[in-house]
């Protein structure tokens, strides 16, 4: 008998088998098995596609091997042709070990796929246009979705999928994020909080500092609920060999993640890493949302469901408590809005809607005429159309009011 080891990915190898499978084979196989082992694979897949026969002491071989492996490795015994299946079966071992029709399937099984992304790192990125605004009651990303904050979703998502440790990139919030989890011990002793002199030094600079040199990376939005299959996505960045992957939804539209190699997060060029990376920011979060056909109004279970969808900027009827609304959203001609909310820089807002705050609008949106804003918080740059309501509001320089808009009860409105 032959045998022969191959490294597929980090983490994962197949040993090929050639020859008879007898109860001496055993010496071979575990050698291999230990030579796997040592350099770091938790996944093994042996070949039998080219076993000649195979006697009741071979798969007494293969039951021994299976339970030698450490606990968390993965083995999987493939291609095993049918007289030596029918073997198996008729001691009813077939049943006892992890056997698959052959290579690829063993590797899209739910037990592999999830082996993939065993003991991987990953970075959650807070877009910069979301500020830690005082006297706000909610940060975007700690909005409730179906009654647990946006962030938690994506942790628990990451700890899941077997992610070991996940940095959050937002120094100005670290306090305040290692209060929420600290309760939590599950999902605590796999964060790391970054210290602000860290953080203020790049991305590249937090990948180095707080995460051990490896080739893979996961960068994720706090501000997208993760739809994609994380472990099919290991496995296709590794089959590439690209230096970036972006993960991809259910519905094949961009999601907001990416596997990267962090040796290469900081380099100049538009087609770098780096520059993949800073289009997180840009991708579809989980405050893109339409109208479900269950009913009128969009309540965040709905918001969590359709989170496998592209979800369109329309709202064309009702919005209701703690949503987030993805930059450039458009709010529908006398669509109803109620806080706390989150619109994203560029928004613009239809004639006729009523948004009731606590609300943060972002940068440079529009308000049409008829409008109704109030009890929210509207960042610079904003254009209120004549006719537009905004009510009780905190809002910054550079206004552009038209004639007969009105600012009732504003307060620091400079350029009004």
């Amino acid at each position: 008998m032959l045998t022969r080891l191959t490294l597929l990915s980090p983490g994962e190898a197949m040993i090929k088998v050639d020859g008879a499978l007898r109860s001496d084979s055993m010496v071979g196989l575990r050698l291999s098995m230990e030579q796997a082992l040592q350099s770091g694979c938790s996944a093994i897949l042996f070949d039998l596609s080219r076993v000649s026969r195979m006697d009741f002491g071979g798969a007494g071989v293969l039951a021994e091997l299976a339970g030698l492996a450490p606990t968390g490795t993965q083995v999987a015994y493939c291609g095993l042709r049918q007289r030596a299946r029918a073997r198996l079966q008729s001691t009813g071992m077939d049943s006892c070990l992890p056997l698959f029709d052959n290579v690829d399937a063993a590797r899209s099984s739910d037990s592999f796929r999830l082996q993939a992304v065993r003991g991987m790192q990953a970075i959650v990125l807070f877009d910069a246009e979301f500020p830690a605004l005082a006297g706000f009651p909610v940060r975007p990303e700690m909005l409730d979705v179906m009654d647990r904050p946006m962030l938690q979703h994506v942790v628990e998502f990451l700890v899941k999928n077997g992610v070991s440790q996940v940095v959050l990139a937002a120094s100005q919030q670290r306090d305040f994020l290692r209060l929420h989890f600290v309760s939590q011990p599950g999902l605590a002793r796999h964060l790391v909080f970054v210290a602000p002199e860290i953080a203020q030094n790049g991305l590249g600079h937090v990948a180095r500092s707080v995460l051990p040199v490896s080739r893979e990376l996961l960068l994720l939005d706090a501000n997208t609920l993760p739809d994609f299959d994380l472990a099919a996505m290991v496995m296709q960045h590794r089959d590439s060999q690209r230096n970036g992957t972006f993960a991809r939804g259910q519905n094949g539209d961009v999601a907001g993640a990416a596997i990267v190699d962090p040796r290469k997060l900081e380099l100049p060029s538009v087609h770098s890493v780096g520059a993949l990376a800073r289009h997180l920011a840009n991708w579809p979060s989980v405050g893109d949302f339409t109208v479900d056909g269950a009913g009128p109004v969009i309540s965040p279970a709905s918001l969590f469901a359709s989170a496998c969808e592209r979800l369109h900027r329309h709202a064309g009827d009702s919005c209701t408590r703690q949503a987030a609304l993805d930059r450039g959203a458009v709010i529908a001609r006398r669509a109803s809005i109620t806080g706390p909310c989150y619109i994203g820089a560029g928004a613009e807002i239809g004639a006729g809607a009523e948004i009731r705050g606590p609300v943060i609008i972002g940068r440079d949106c529009r308000v049409e005429a008829q409008a109704t804003i109030s009890q929210s918080l509207v960042l610079p740059g904003a254009h209120v159309r004549r006719g537009a309501l905004l009510d009780g509001q905190i809002v910054g320089d550079d206004w552009a009011i038209q004639h007969g808009g009105n600012l009732a009860s504003a307060a620091l409105a400079n350029s009004a």
